[in-house]
């Protein structure tokens, strides 16, 4: 199975989650860039509105693909299995937690969401991606929803790898994931079309 493209996977997923079809208490949360795309369509098609959670992955010394964690807020979540077989210098570490912080505050700047403080107490949270490969972003952000006293979270990712959906599965409420793989490489092998989002385009969804 494959998905054309981003807007293929938005409707895919559309079919799981009619039931929260113009309810008061529903929110879209997604993650900036390619997880904008199908929040938007998402949020459109079933009514509620829309914004953005910007999670970061910590990015390991030896590869930037390789997260060691990931900063959402304020939420530091480290994997410590990865830290273990790296084994990371403590100051290493906090330089990397660091320079994380520094890329996420540089997104709100360009997506104007510095003074954001969205109200989730009691909410139903649609979490959206574009695709889970670690699996460290989610887990941040998820842990960030439930700091703001969310009531519920159900998360919409249209491809993700085995391992990390069996990890995530009982951190919230509901998972979707139409495509769940134990033979995964990169989210783009599951697209015909995985063209990257540009952050002119995030910032033209969010007006």
């Amino acid at each position: 199975m494959m998905y054309k493209n981003r807007e293929d996977a938005a409707e895919q997923l559309l079919t799981y989650l009619q039931k929260y079809k113009k309810d008061p208490a529903s929110i879209v949360l997604a993650l900036p860039r390619g997880g904008v795309v199908i929040g938007d369509i998402i949020a459109k098609k079933l009514n509620i509105p829309l914004d953005i959670i910007i999670s970061k992955k910590i990015p390991s010394l030896s590869s930037d693909e390789l997260a060691i964690g990931a900063v959402c807020e304020d939420i530091i979540y480290l994997n410590e299995k990865i830290l273990k077989e790296l084994n990371i210098a403590d100051d290493l570490l906090q330089n990397q937690i660091s320079l994380t912080k520094k890329r996420i505050l540089e997104k709100k700047k360009l997506y104007n969401k510095e003074n954001s403080n969205l109200n989730l107490k009691d909410k139903t949270i649609i979490l959206v991606d574009d695709g889970i490969a670690t699996g460290a972003s989610i887990i941040a952000a998820i842990e960030a929803i439930k700091a703001r006293k969310a009531k519920k979270i159900i998360l919409c990712s249209p491809v993700a790898p085995f391992e990390v959906i069996e990890e995530i599965k009982p951190l919230v409420n509901e998972l979707i994931c139409p495509i769940i793989s134990n033979a995964f490489y990169a989210v783009g092998q599951f697209y015909l079309d995985f063209t990257e989002i540009s952050d002119e385009q995030v910032k033209t969804i969010l007006k």
